[in-house]
């Protein structure tokens, strides 16, 4: 399970940054309307790096929540193999003060 999540939040990643990408670009762009010319559209620098930022701190959080579950669930791994080796430990002295 712990491989899951970590494998999960590296796609989540490399996915959001791809979003991030496509959203800044989508998005970074202003639509004016002039009698002359029509309807013009303009790259707003200001806007592409908003949204871009606004990608990537989402992108961020979502990660380092899936990460830090891949650690939650190798740390109780860890102490689920450590308390089954204690319950046999006490197991077998137990039998051995029965004999």
């Amino acid at each position: 399970m712990r491989k899951i999540a970590h494998t999960l939040a590296m796609v989540f990643m490399v996915l959001g940054v791809i979003g991030s990408i496509a959203l800044a670009r989508a998005n970074g762009i202003t639509i004016d309307y002039e009698s002359y010319r029509g309807i013009t559209g303009e790259r707003s620098i200001f806007l592409t790096v908003v949204w871009f930022a606004v990608g990537i701190f989402g992108t961020a959080v979502g990660t380092v929540i899936l990460f830090a579950l891949s650690e939650i669930l190798e740390n109780q791994e860890m102490l689920y193999r450590r308390i089954s080796a204690v319950e046999e430990t006490v197991e077998q002295m137990q039998k051995e003060q029965k004999n």
